[in-house]
């Protein structure tokens, strides 16, 4: 595996891949744990990407591993033909953990959201280990279930911090710039557009 595989990917996976943390539920109602009542739920990361080709996907699953599969379209005009549908990537936990540690450094768009997925995947119990002298059975300590849910405010926050006025101000100022660069009107003029009706929505 040389760098330029995991540079190639990183950029795939900045421009197309979603990293998660998402809610799931344990028990049927709250577990009691040597540290008081706790939620039913937890939370777990996750890392994906989709594509209708699955030459990229393939080549992520070859270079990083992670599972590869065809999600097929249930609804749409076109649902009925062969091709209709995206071919997924997807790795969870330790091994997405694993994967994202590579992809960093090259990571720039998504690069908070990256390291944030690894600072809760590091706050984690190692799966069938110990942490020092407290197991996996004794639950999760106060400290440890407010992390975690921090963790996942945070990770939505970042995921719309390109719905935030300051931001889409920013893109606004930059529309002379873009114009002198690209020289190309129409994208400026459509940065302006969708960022004002963003604002009045």
């Amino acid at each position: 595996m040389n760098e330029t595989s995991i540079a190639y990917c990183a950029g795939l996976f900045d421009g197309e891949g979603c990293i998660l943390l998402s809610k799931h539920y344990t028990y049927a109602n709250h577990k009691e744990t040597a540290y008081g009542r706790q939620p039913n739920y937890r939370y777990r990361m996750d890392i994906r990407l989709n594509q209708t080709r699955p030459e990229s996907v393939i080549y992520l699953q070859e270079t990083l591993g992670g599972t590869v599969y065809f999600l097929r379209r249930s609804h749409g005009p076109n649902k009925e033909k062969i091709y209709a549908g995206r071919w997924c990537w997807e790795m969870a936990d330790t091994i997405a953990a694993h994967a994202l540690e590579q992809l960093l450094p090259f990571l720039r768009i998504k690069k908070d959201e990256a390291e944030l997925a690894l600072q809760f995947q590091a706050s984690k119990f190692p799966a069938l280990q110990r942490r020092g002298e407290r197991g996996r059975k004794l639950g999760r300590t106060p400290e440890e279930v407010a992390y975690h849910q921090w963790c996942f405010e945070e990770m939505k926050r970042l995921k719309q911090v390109h719905n935030d006025p300051a931001m889409q101000e920013h893109y606004i100022l930059l529309k002379d710039s873009f114009r002198r660069q690209l020289l190309l009107p129409g994208i400026c003029d459509l940065i302006s557009s969708v960022a004002t009706r963003t604002q009045r929505a």
